[in-house]
């Protein structure tokens, strides 16, 4: 799962994902060091090229609209085996960018990591996205956790992370190969990532600037 993360390097993002000034329709958004469920995010689709554009963090459709639930993330597991997302995952794909996001370790009293590539260079998340009623809304793909991820997910459980070769065809939402986008699906390298324990005042998202996302205890490296 994936329940937090962060946005607050909107220039190194359209350097990363090679997006001109004219494609990004974000610019009034404020850098977000703790985004939260339903607040609104930067998503990058393909047209005739990379666009980035507002979205809110919470897939809504006909189905889901009116639920008492948040659809935040999606199981991979849900996109093998059940109709309920085929047509997103068929026209709907797109890359949700983060520098970093949370998870918290219940084995040590619901402690909070950061996790980030070593890198430093700003993550590609697998998502879908739905436009309804005018609002686009989008939701980050999961699945099993990597060995480093193993250790503070108590479910085993990571956003999908997609490799830079696989952006392409992941945005080219008019072609459409099940096989290939699913072999996308998989835990991201555990020798690319780090994570790190932060402040517990993470667990509110009103804790939002630089220094929620300091390290202040352990280290996990892959």
């Amino acid at each position: 799962m994936c329940g937090r993360f962060a946005q607050f390097n909107p220039a190194k993002i359209k350097e990363v994902f090679d997006i001109r000034e004219a494609c990004d329709k974000t610019s009034d958004l404020p850098f977000n060091y703790n985004v939260a469920p339903s607040q609104t995010v930067r998503m990058i689709i393909k047209e005739d090229e990379r666009l980035i554009l507002p979205a809110r963090w919470e897939l809504i459709t006909v189905w889901s609209r009116g639920k008492d639930y948040t659809l935040i993330n999606i199981r991979d597991e849900t996109l093998r085996t059940k109709k309920t997302f085929d047509e997103n995952f068929r026209f709907n794909r797109c890359i949700i960018p983060a520098d970093g996001f949370f998870e918290w370790r219940k084995t040590d009293g619901s402690k909070p990591f950061y996790i980030h590539l070593k890198s430093g260079l700003p993550m590609a998340m697998a998502g879908l996205f739905n436009v309804l009623d005018e609002v686009v809304s989008c939701a980050i793909i999961t699945t099993s956790a990597n060995s480093l991820m193993e250790i503070i997910h108590d479910k085993k459980r990571m956003p999908v992370i997609l490799p830079q070769s696989s952006w392409d065809e992941w945005l080219d939402n008019k072609h459409f190969d099940r096989d290939s986008l699913f072999s996308f699906l998989e835990p991201y390298p555990t020798e690319e990532m780090e994570a790190y324990a932060v402040t517990s005042k993470v667990n509110s998202a009103r804790f939002n600037s630089p220094e929620y996302i300091v390290r202040e205890g352990e280290l996990l490296n892959g």
